[in-house]
């Protein structure tokens, strides 16, 4: 995040500035997190980090609203590294020795699961209602998309003022509606 400001992405559109954070804060944030168990609390401060850098990257205060992870439809932390760890077991699955491998281990109760990486992921497809067996079998991998929306009338607010980012008073407007619940 640091070196994003540095080079001056808070001076760019908000749009840009999303697709950045998308592309390069997030992949860097989950690296090699798709085999780690975490706990919630662990979760929970994962996604507040990643909401906090959004902030930094938008120029705004750390503890206002977050509405703008919404008015972007960006996902949670939680859910984008569920889709993760699913894609990975879908990759797990286009190799025949490990294909094998997570078959076998579909065959076994849960207590005598000895990987407990492999456990999370078949315990976050159950959670989702997600058919290992089409991951399997068909290398059908279904998304997890879960974003939060605003009221019409607010998401309508937001996008015209980002739309309209090139006018100082409507970058001003929206700092000010967001910072309003500090």
């Amino acid at each position: 995040t640091t070196s994003l400001i540095s080079c001056g992405i808070q001076k760019m559109h908000p749009d840009t500035i999303i697709t950045l954070f998308k592309a390069v804060v997030i992949p860097k944030l989950l690296y090699g997190m798709e085999i780690i168990y975490l706990k919630k609390t662990s979760l929970d401060h994962i996604n507040r980090q990643c909401r906090t850098a959004l902030k930094k990257l938008l120029g705004l205060s750390k503890h206002c609203s977050n509405d703008i992870n919404k008015c972007f439809n960006l996902e949670s932390i939680s859910h984008v590294l569920k889709n993760r760890k699913i894609n990975f077991l879908h990759q797990l699955t286009k190799i025949d020795t490990t294909l094998k491998y997570v078959t076998t281990l579909l065959n076994i109760s849960n207590t005598e699961r000895s990987f407990p990486i492999i456990q999370n992921i078949l315990d976050i497809c159950k959670q989702e209602h997600i058919n290992v067996l089409d991951i399997l079998l068909n290398h059908n991998v279904k998304k997890i998309n879960v974003c939060t929306t605003l009221t019409s009338e607010k998401y309508n607010q937001y996008r015209e003022l980002i739309e309209n980012w090139h006018i100082y008073e409507s970058r001003k407007l929206l700092r000010q509606i967001l910072e309003s619940n500090i």
